[in-house]
């Protein structure tokens, strides 16, 4: 017996457009670069935060130099004004490095 019914395939998806294609592809594209310009922010973050940690050792360094004597004598006015801009720059790298890390 012959079946007069023919089979029928039917797509387990729907079949998109061209246009919703074409829309998928671009949102794919958005999406990657939206990961990589993530992944470029964080990298870049982490370098400015070892940048900062350098700087702020170098600032530590140079003020144990000046406590100890120094290379070069100061006068009590000028060490005072030398101590007062390291500390005034430490501070300030110390409050940047808090800001990119997320403390307050």
């Amino acid at each position: 017996m012959e079946s007069d019914v023919m089979p029928v395939s039917v797509p387990l998806e729907p079949r998109r457009s061209e246009f919703e294609r074409q829309v998928a592809i671009v949102l794919g594209a958005l999406l990657t670069a939206g990961v990589v310009w993530m992944a470029s922010s964080v990298s870049d973050t982490a370098a400015t935060v070892a940048g900062l940690r350098v700087q702020i050792e170098a600032l530590r360094e140079q003020i144990a130099e000046l406590k100890a004597g120094g290379k070069v004598a100061f006068s009590a006015d000028e060490a005072v004004r030398e101590f007062a801009r390291v500390d005034g720059r430490i501070g300030d790298l110390e409050q940047r490095l808090r800001r990119l890390e997320g403390r307050p």
